[in-house]
């Protein structure tokens, strides 16, 4: 990519000059803090280290780097760094960085260096760079669409569509090339609503299943479902009390929500009702058919259920499973940790794993009565899926509330297979045992099942909809245009369709935008902080619409294709770039190449803010862009080159935007 192949300049001629390594410093360049002192920068501290300082006499230590570096150039071997230890010296540093910057060369890709407080910084030569960037965005976007093309009569086509919707610019597919992730993620409890609570761990996970597929990671999305349990067992108590048939068809997870919510408030006066709920579980494992139907029943009206609020976030998951499904694995977990010695037997019966010295405390896998928890059920799923997928990774996605759960359960997998591990081979570090991850984050506060607090997100979803609906109809102008624009895509579809049916489904159409603004709204108001923080919370975030919010990402794409589609010139991918002179046509080309850098940084930590803020910097490029490089008064004017030139660059901005967009979960709107 561009910002790599002139940071590797940069560094290659640090190196020379100072005697350092290059590849080190090539890490160490950042980009500046703050705007207009270059487009790169490298703070002072990483090329000269606190423990070093420079001799007193710039040309003896310049002479003396230039001598490190030319002899190594010369022959094998690393340059030595000129460096002296000693005591700080300021005034030998400066001289030393006036002497850099007078050596340096500034007649290629380099076109200056600057000092500047703690910093270096270098700017470059700007069309050349605008020129390579916009190479990078037609390298990636033509390589997907071969992608697709070559795999149009692919037997997998569906699972190719899925990974390559997230390749071109801005992803390297060669970095997880090979590699077998799975990624736990959503997993409500079924016969309780899809609510607020469990937004974040959705669309947190599908944010990741989608960055690690447009990295080239063969990605296995799994939805563990909580259908097993004692906590089923008071579900099925209460809906003994309080289940209505008629009821339960009409709105199967609402009343089961509401049974819930009474029989949780039950139990606090009748403690008897706990031991008939943990009866009911034991039934369940005993595989008592009566308890199983019912059950079933409730599984599958749950699966359903949720399945059209997972199409409507447009998210797919690769494997529905639950703790029920893991049950057949708790015999060979028990086996393993007694094999290896884990497994103790207490007086009562119960059986634990003792990780005191870990600081994990007692850990119980199964109760005096021979039931199961749920951390003996994730240990086995955890072999299950070993098994099944052989998985290079195991990623987790669930709230910081379970900390000390995962902790547990990695740390009990560790054990288990540290004793069957040959210790003289190095396997045991590439084993998936060790591969296991908790990516946390923190929770949505102010809801809760059992005390009937929870909103359903059905509703936060239909409400932030409407919201929108309102607000684009507030523009009587716009909305008419995006109606008029969606029917008369109906109309080149349809063209057999009754006029009226056309103006139907542009009614929908309008409908379906306001309801893509809607999620665009919950889901960027979520990524914006860090995960790792929670929050409580509020309508009024829920639907914002004004500010950095999705809908403003949402409306620069929106603004990008119009531009396209008015523009009456064609794109061209040899348009002629160097024409491109004004500083803001750089500065789109500057936040376009950054794009790359984020995506990696973000495969490191799965912080989706990272994204979220790029993008907004990337949609102020673009809207002072617009401003400027006017493209339909180009081409009215007849300059067709500028007209094409500039088309190419907002392209390219639009392209990086929506790639920016759909690894966030989000589609990108041609229209709004």
């Amino acid at each position: 990519m561009t910002s790599a192949r002139f940071k590797n300049v940069i560094a290659g001629q640090l190196a020379m000059l100072t005697g350092g390594d290059s590849a080190l410093i090539a890490r160490a360049i950042d980009r500046p803090k703050v705007k207009g002192l270059g487009t790169f920068a490298i703070p002072l501290p990483r090329l000269f280290p606190s423990n070093t300082t420079l001799p007193k006499k710039k040309s003896k230590a310049l002479d003396g780097a230039l001598s490190t570096a030319q002899t190594a150039s010369a022959g094998p071997g690393k340059a030595k760094r000129v460096l002296v230890r000693d005591q700080g010296n300021n005034s030998a540093k400066a001289d030393l960085l006036s002497q850099l910057r007078h050596d340096f060369d500034t007649t290629g890709l380099i076109r200056s260096v600057t000092p500047a407080g703690q910093f270096l910084n270098f700017g470059v030569d700007e069309k050349q760079y605008t020129r390579d960037t916009i190479q990078d965005v037609i390298l990636a976007e033509t390589a997907k669409l071969r992608f697709l093309d070559s795999h149009k009569s692919d037997s997998e086509l569906n699972a190719s569509l899925k990974s390559s919707d997230h390749l071109g610019y801005g992803m390297d597919a060669s970095i997880g090339k090979g590699q077998v992730v799975a990624i736990d993620y959503s997993s409500p409890n079924i016969a309780k609503p899809f609510h607020g609570g469990h937004l974040r761990g959705t669309i947190l996970g599908n944010f990741a299943s989608r960055l690690l597929r447009g990295f080239g990671y063969h990605v296995i999305g799994i939805n563990y479902l909580g259908d097993w349990g004692k906590q089923y067992g008071l579900m099925a108590v209460g809906f003994d009390r309080y289940g209505d048939r008629a009821e339960l068809v009409k709105d199967p997870i609402k009343h089961l929500y509401n049974v819930y919510v009474k029989i949780n408030k039950d139990i606090v006066e009748n403690p008897e009702l706990d031991r008939k709920a943990n009866e009911y579980f034991k039934r369940m494992e005993e595989n008592d058919p009566m308890v199983l139907s019912l059950w079933q029943e409730f599984r599958s009206l749950s699966i359903d259920f949720y399945k059209v609020m997972y199409k409507r976030l447009g998210i797919e998951f690769d494997v529905y499973s639950g703790e029920s499904e893991s049950a057949q694995f708790v015999p060979q977990a028990y086996a393993l940790l007694r094999e290896t010695g884990l497994l103790q037997e207490q007086e009562d019966g119960a059986w634990t794993v003792d990780l005191t010295e870990y600081g994990l405390g007692v850990c119980t896998l199964r109760r005096a009565d021979g039931t199961t928890l749920y951390l003996t059920r994730d240990v086995a799923a955890c072999l299950q899926r070993a098994e099944k997928f052989k998985f290079d990774r195991h990623l987790y996605m669930i709230g910081d509330d379970q900390n000390l759960h995962m902790k547990r359960l990695f740390k009990i997998m560790e054990l288990a297979f540290a004793k069957k591990l040959d210790p003289s081979t190095n396997h045991d570090k590439s084993h998936w045992s060790r591969n296991l991850e908790h990516i946390s984050f923190g929770k949505v506060q102010g809801m809760s099942t059992r005390k009937g607090t929870a909103i359903f997100l059905e509703d936060i979803l239909d409400t932030a909809q409407t919201t929108m609906l309102e607000r684009m109809k507030e523009n009587e102008t716009r909305y008419e245009a995006v109606k008029q624009s969606i029917q008369q895509q109906q109309n080149d579809e349809n063209s057999q369709g009754s006029s009226l049916d056309v103006l139907h489904n542009a009614q929908d159409g309008v409908k379906q935008v306001a309801d893509k603004l809607g999620i665009s709204a919950v889901v960027i108001q979520d990524f914006q902080a860090k995960s790792s923080k929670g929050y409580d919370f509020s309508w009024k975030r829920m639907t914002e619409s004004t500010g950095n919010t999705g809908i403003y990402l949402q409306y620069a794409h929106a603004r990008l294709c119009g531009i396209e589609e008015k523009s009456g010139t064609r794109l061209n991918f040899e348009a002629r770039t160097e024409l491109l002179s004004e500083p803001e046509a750089f500065d789109l080309a500057n936040a376009i190449s950054m794009y790359p850098e984020v995506t990696f940084s973000t495969l490191q930590t799965f912080e989706p803010s990272l994204i979220v803020n790029y993008l907004f910097g990337l949609s102020h490029a673009i809207s002072t862009a617009n401003q400027v490089l006017q493209v339909k008064p180009a081409m009215d004017a007849g300059d067709t080159e500028l007209a094409e030139s500039r088309r190419l660059l907002l392209w390219a901005a639009r392209v990086t935007l929506g790639n920016g967009l759909r690894v966030l979960g989000l589609e990108p709107l041609e229209r709004m």
